[in-house]
């Protein structure tokens, strides 16, 4: 493959029309690109996977080095992929418009942190999406909805839902059931189900197969014990088989990253228990 093609334009050149002739050109942030490849992320990994194929005649996808290196750095921390395979896929990543940072893009991104009081990484995003006439960029970890500098940041992940009443969806069928369970993770959205006939309500934060049975991470913040007892505050890993009348609620849970470390650290250790139970039994 060959290499990557750059993006550099002075300040006041015009943005869009000489490089995509008309096109939409959209920015993909480095967590999107992360989840394309996530296999713990069942919901965002074909949403991100999508966004990342659909660029083509109408649309062109514009990345930049600092999205590349965090990318390339972040999947290696997380053992996502391989060092070979991490540097396949950045090759890959290449093929794009690339813009790279540069002293002048550096020290704007300076200013804009300090007068819109934006993280300065998020400033270098935003100043690079809009140096390759992006419209858009697709971020997870910026405020949705917000435009600086003529660009649009946009979570692809979340969606507006307008629920008529407390119950978004409710489901019995076990299809019914991971159509929910997907939906409350994407959104951050609290379910209530009955498992074994035990109401509960709480946080879904992982859903997946665990030793070739799927699994549900979740954190209980209401619900009854075997023993008849109120429970709440503790994490469980439930069997959506075992799931009743799972409802999706209107209320939504906090996104922190300090949350989704929790979720994540639970989660991997759940898998290792599974994966060494099934080591000692050979």
């Amino acid at each position: 493959m060959g290499r990557p093609r750059e993006v550099v334009r002075g300040r006041d050149e015009p943005p869009a029309q000489d490089l995509a002739g008309g096109q939409e050109v959209i920015f993909a942030d480095s967590n999107i690109l992360v989840y394309a490849v996530d296999r713990r992320e069942p919901v965002k990994r074909p949403i991100a996977q999508r966004l990342l194929r659909e660029p083509s005649a109408s649309r062109t996808l514009v990345l930049s080095t600092q999205v590349l290196q965090e990318f390339y750095t972040t999947v290696l921390r997380k053992r996502m992929l391989t060092q070979q395979e991490a540097a396949a896929a950045v090759l890959d990543l290449s093929a794009n418009e690339i813009v790279t940072i540069t002293p002048e893009l550096v020290l704007r991104a300076i200013d804009l942190h300090q007068q819109h009081s934006m993280h300065y990484w998020d400033a270098v995003i935003v100043l690079s999406a809009a140096q390759a006439g992006c419209s858009t960029v697709y971020s997870e970890d910026m405020q949705h909805g917000r435009t600086i500098a003529g660009v649009e940041i946009v979570n692809p992940f979340r969606r507006e839902i307008h629920e008529p009443s407390t119950a978004y969806l409710q489901a019995s069928t076990p299809e019914a059931v991971d159509e929910v369970l997907r939906e409350a993770i994407a959104h951050r959205r609290l379910i209530s189900f009955h498992y074994e006939g035990r109401p509960k309500e709480g946080e879904p934060h992982d859903y997946g197969l665990i030793g070739g049975e799927r699994r549900l991470n979740f954190f209980q913040t209401r619900g009854r014990s075997r023993n008849g007892v109120e429970e709440s505050g503790k994490w469980k890993t439930l069997d959506p088989a075992k799931m009743s009348q799972v409802r999706l609620l209107k209320a939504s849970f906090p996104g922190t990253r300090a949350v989704a470390r929790g979720a994540h650290k639970k989660w991997e250790e759940v898998i290792a228990s599974v994966t060494l139970d099934a080591t000692r039994k050979r």
